[in-house]
């Protein structure tokens, strides 16, 4: 076996002409010193050229971004080329970070031939050289890692409470581990709690870098774990993930328990590698399964290697994502601009269209809109609904005089319409229609009487709705019974509901072999019917449908909720209620954890009440 570097290993300070660190004073202007931001030139190289100067470094020292992982490659390339006898062991004990062990052959029979006892010897014969090669490789790998180290580093590793054990038995793994708690700045030789608590703040606060690769970048997540692991720390060894996978045993036994304990580490590993993975590159990955799971497909990886082949192998969708937005007008305020964009009925308009490809819907010309035409007016007549198709003229305005709340910027929209709907002048479509779409992806009233407590919503960032016709913008919003939150525009067409989600309140059926409709099935049994109108609509009439305002909405009535309890869990809702009220109307998680951790001295509830 070669290997270049022989100096006595843990007792030489290396590198003191090569390894030394100059401090030069730059001259400034005029040829006269600048001491005030001198340059620090690290010019350490180490003793051992085959490793072509690639180093061990303390945190502070090191130059050059996850130093530690490319001098553990180098090092392992210089294994490969220098050392003769089995260095691919050597190479696993690296990679794994762990001893390898050498299973001696199983003795042979009392009556095994003489030809099965001849190669039983030459088998234990191969395994001592194995494992005498082995040792004396880790003593030589002891001498070349130790002479890459800088003196700081040196320093560092001579502090550690197991270095005089580790010198006197040349044991290069364990050297190759306290170099990584440096390298990634866990001080051994600090209070263990606040070592531990370093390490993991350290872990918890990586991310992918934008230009780090994913190579890179699982290389250096792992040295993180390994590093607190190494000092008797974990991460995803928490009993409520044990406990997670353990449900489907009643009685588990050790071997079962171990398995779900290292199951649970390798999922919440994968987990925290893939929320750590670069945003910009992988924040729709991410989204994409998280709606997977709210679906009920769990597609989430269960370990590193899952996750890191899903970074390598994911395609970003092309135009998944919509960033345009209405031009701002000079001089306007930059924090005031609509940044919540949506679709409805049809596809989002096309910014910037170049003025030479508009045709004039009047004219019927190129190169300018219908609002700036000189032709005369030309009356057309069109056979469907246009959809939130803004105009100059107040030609159709929609005014809900029953709406209690009035908007000052109300914008007006045009529709055109050729037959099939019978209404009234000051509507367009029915007011009382409520409309299932498959096309939208936001629910949006203009009848306020059917709303409850119609309100701001809180933050510059409303809602901005595009068509083939333009955009609407709202920052209202109101509750719709037994929906939930629905954005509310008293200019809006018509009253609207995506069915993306209806779907995940209520199940929907349609069968077009029985009739033209849209079942919405509640969760009493009852049904919604949103029948087809002429002009390809599917709307839920409220008015003809009954009197009783309660009939549209999408959950129970108090009366058929309370008729699947018994008397006694209505008793204790009740007392929940009023407990609830004389602490002070939180939360309900608040109150769900002052119950759950017995904050409130002799409570009479539990969580199941509250």
């Amino acid at each position: 076996m070669s290997v270049n570097a022989t100096a006595p290993a843990g007792n030489t300070s290396t590198g003191t002409t090569s390894g030394s660190t100059t401090n030069r004073k730059w001259k400034g202007k005029g040829g006269h010193n600048n001491n005030r931001n001198p340059r620090i030139l690290n010019t350490f190289k180490g003793t051992v050229k085959e490793m072509n100067g690639h180093v061990f470094q303390c945190y502070g020292e090191a130059t050059e971004k996850n130093q530690f992982a490319r001098t553990m490659e180098e090092l392992n390339s210089y294994v490969g080329l220098n050392f003769k006898n089995n260095p691919n062991d050597i190479k696993k004990m690296m990679k794994l970070t762990k001893n390898i062990t050498f299973e001696m052959p199983t003795d042979h029979d009392d009556l095994a031939t003489k030809a099965t006892i001849f190669i039983w010897q030459q088998d234990c014969i191969t395994v001592s050289k194995s494992k005498k090669a082995y040792e004396d490789n880790k003593c030589a790998l002891y001498s070349v890692i130790w002479n890459q180290c800088s003196e700081a580093m040196q320093a560092k590793v001579k502090s550690d409470d197991g270095y005089d054990e580790m010198y006197e038995s040349s044991d290069s793994l364990e050297l190759i581990k306290i170099i990584k708690g440096v390298a990634y700045k866990f001080e051994s030789q600090k209070n263990i709690y606040l070592a531990l608590d370093d390490a993991k703040c350290t872990f918890y606060a990586y991310h992918q870098g934008a230009d780090e690769s994913n190579s890179s970048y699982m290389s250096k997540f792992k040295n993180f774990i390994e590093v607190i692991e190494h000092y008797g720390g974990s991460i995803g060894e928490d009993q409520a993930l044990i406990n997670e996978e353990l449900k489907s045993f009643s009685t588990p036994n050790d071997k079962e328990t171990k398995t779900a304990k290292e199951t649970a580490k390798q999922k919440m590993h994968a987990i925290a590698f893939l929320k750590r993975a670069d945003k910009n590159r992988y924040s729709l990955l991410v989204t994409d399964l998280e709606n997977n799971f709210t679906r009920g497909t769990d597609q989430y990886p269960t370990s590193i290697t899952e996750t890191y082949n899903l970074l390598v192998n994911y395609k970003k969708p092309e135009n998944k994502e919509r960033h345009s937005r209405a031009p701002r007008a000079n001089g306007g305020d930059r924090n005031t601009s609509v940044q919540q964009d949506e679709l409805a009925f049809v596809q989002q308009v096309q910014p910037n269209v170049p003025l030479e490809d508009v045709q004039c819907y009047n004219c019927q010309q190129m190169g300018h809109y219908a609002t700036t035409c000189t032709s005369a007016r030309v009356t057309r007549h069109q056979a469907a609904i246009q959809l939130l198709q803004h105009c100059t003229i107040e030609e159709a305005t929609f005014e809900d005089e029953e709406s209690d709340f009035d908007d000052d910027e109300d914008i007006h929209f045009s529709f055109n319409l050729t037959d099939a709907i019978t209404l009234t002048q000051a509507h367009m479509i029915d007011p009382n229609w409520i409309l299932l779409d498959s096309e939208s992806t936001v629910s949006i009233f203009s009848n306020g009487k059917y709303l409850k407590n119609i309100r701001h919503c809180g933050t510059a960032k409303g809602l901005r709705i595009y068509s083939n016709g333009g955009s609407q913008d709202t920052h209202m919003i109101g509750d719709l019974p037994g929906f939930g939150t629905v954005w509310y525009n008293k200019g809006s067409l018509a009253n609207i509901l995506s069915l993306a989600a209806v779907r995940k309140i209520c199940r929907v059926t349609m069968d077009t072999m029985t009739e033209a409709a849209i079942i919405v099935h509640k969760h009493n049994g009852d049904k919604m019917k949103f029948t087809e109108s002429a002009n390809g609509l599917y709307y839920y009439d409220v008015k003809s449908s009954s009197t009783k305002s309660s009939n549209y909405s999408f959950v129970n009535s108090v009366n058929e909720n309370k008729s699947l309890y018994t008397r006694r869990q209505l008793k204790d809702a009740d007392l929940a209620k009023r407990v609830y009220e004389l602490v002070g109307r939180p939360a309900h998680a608040t109150f769900i954890k002052m119950i759950s951790e017995n904050q409130l001295q002799n409570c009479p509830i539990t969580v199941d009440d509250a």
